[in-house]
């Protein structure tokens, strides 16, 4: 039995309607990392998106290479996914907190030189401490609550089968 396979692409292909398509495949790399991790890091992810989503004047922005939140335009937090953690980038300085949150300062890096507070989030506990350091970062920018803000639950829609994923990676 002899298979045998075109693997040219056809002029008549419409590359809209392609799912591995270049803008498709890498539009939403944040999004195809965050489907691919562990499903601690889905959790985690959507605690603290709904933590950040609870407070007025606060924007999120999602682009390739993280989500972002702006406050006045002003970009004060990133976030960034791995398959085993979180990177959490704040608009605050690492040498104010103490030892004991394993912070790292990102200020030598110009891609992070406004948010120069790395917290690198894999475990209950680093995600107690994130949640430590967001009271001060919402005292810092004097941040008050929304009075209509209700859950939502991001995890779902991030939990992925197997052909899905290779349907998008082509």
């Amino acid at each position: 039995v002899k298979l045998d396979f075109d693997f040219t692409e056809s002029e008549d292909d419409d590359a809209d309607d392609s799912v591995a398509s270049d803008n498709l495949l890498y539009s939403n790399k944040m999004y195809l990392r965050l489907k691919m991790s562990m499903d601690k890091v889905k959790k985690y992810y959507s605690d603290f998106r709904n933590e950040m989503n609870k407070y007025e004047k606060i924007t999120f922005r999602s682009t390739n290479s993280g989500d972002t939140y702006l406050y006045k335009n002003k970009v004060v937090l990133k976030v960034t996914v791995f398959s085993r953690a979180l990177k959490i980038y704040m608009a605050l300085n690492p040498k104010d907190f103490d030892s004991k949150y394993h912070l790292i300062d990102m200020s030598d890096v110009k891609k992070y030189e406004n948010i120069p507070l790395m917290i690198r989030v894999s475990s209950d506990r680093s995600y107690k401490y994130l949640l430590e350091i967001l009271e001060s970062f919402v005292k810092k920018f004097k941040l008050s609550l929304k009075k209509d803000y209700q859950e939502i639950d991001y995890q779902k829609d991030l939990f992925s089968n197997s052909v899905e994923i290779l349907k998008l990676l082509g």
